[in-house]
Formats: C-alpha cells, structure tokens, sequence
C-alpha cells in the first residue's frame, strides 16, 4: 500500500534536436508533448513507462559527395509526427527530501503517424556503366509509407531532476533500425523537458 501510494501520473513536454547517421545530415529543431508514469519499486528504483507525441525534422545538405560533380540539387527532407513508448529502469539518487535525481535507461518503440518529404529523383540509365545520379528534389508533400517502414526502436538514456511535484530530463535516443524518415540511416534524438507529476 506504501509503493502504490507513491505511484503516479505525469505530464511533459519541451524541444528536440534530430539528426540521422547518413552521410551530411544536418541537426533540425522539434518538439514533443507526453505523459509518462511512475511504478515505484523501492526507495531508489522505479519502472518509467512513456507515451510520448513528437514532431521531428531530418535534412541533408546534397554536395559532390553524394551526387555527381555536375549535377546540383537542393536539400533532401524528411518531417515526421510519431508516437513513442520508452519503458525505462530508473534509478534515483536522493539529494534531499524535496529533490533527487535520476538515471533513466531503457528501450522504446516508435510510430510515425505522418509527414512531409522532399526526396532525390534519380536518372535511370539503360547503360549499366553509368551510374544512377539524382536529376532533382521531388515537391514537398506528405509522404506515403507502407506500415514496416512507419515503425523504428532502439534505445534512450537519460537525466532526470526532480523537485517536489516538478521534474525536468535531458534525454538521448538512438534507434536500432534503419529507416526511410531518417534517410536510410539510424535515429539521434535529443530530448529537453519539463513536467509535473500528480
């Protein structure tokens, strides 16, 4: 009856800054709302589930290094609004009876619900010794993915102060999975926030 008294409800938001792994991609800003709650297991240790909404940003530059030395395109781009569900271990130190401060470390799975793209249209060449180089940018528009590509995991780790009812996380997420919202490369994602838990 003493752990569940201390379970409890939280709210959160704050900004992000994404980037992919991929060759000259750049760090774009977003920003993200969610609840998380806290299982409390003893006095250092709790289990942290999150449900997290976000809007996310990828774009790279295309130079020579990645088009041919004649062609000149502007930049690739992918936005993405998804769901997120970290499930983290963690481990609060106590600083006083009104503050303490955690290590949150754990899995997370993620959703994208939709976005735009601007994305590299390429020559198809009949001549196989001639490579396939981009020839231009697509439109902007809303991209349109079958449900494999929507979904990406890895791991996130993080800080968490707390203050009475108050909170506030630096968080880092790296992703496992290749995915076509991130150009084919893997996810970095850092997450500043504060919330308040009931």
């Amino acid at each position: 009856m003493t752990m569940n008294a201390q379970n409890g409800f939280g709210l959160m938001g704050g900004v992000n800054t994404s980037t992919s792994s991929a060759d000259d991609a750049k760090p774009r800003v977003g920003a993200f709302i969610g609840g998380l709650y806290d299982f409390r297991m003893n006095d250092w240790f709790y289990l942290q589930p999150r449900l997290i909404l976000s809007y996310q940003e990828n774009q790279r530059e295309w130079n020579n290094t990645l088009a041919a030395p004649h062609v000149k395109i502007d930049n690739e781009f992918y936005s993405q609004w998804n769901l997120s569900l970290p499930v983290l271990a963690s481990f609060r130190f106590k600083l006083s009876d009104d503050m303490g401060l955690r290590l949150n470390v754990g899995p997370y799975i993620q959703y994208a619900l939709g976005g735009k793209e601007q994305k590299p249209i390429f020559y198809n060449s009949l001549d196989p010794t001639i490579p396939n180089v981009p020839a231009r940018m697509s439109e902007k528009g809303n991209w349109d993915l079958v449900t494999g590509d929507k979904i990406t995991y890895g791991g996130q780790i993080g800080l968490q102060y707390d203050y009475k009812n108050w909170f506030a996380t630096l968080d880092y997420k790296r992703s496992f999975h290749r995915s076509i919202l991130n150009m084919d490369g893997f996810e970095n994602t850092f997450q500043l926030g504060i919330g308040y838990k009931f």
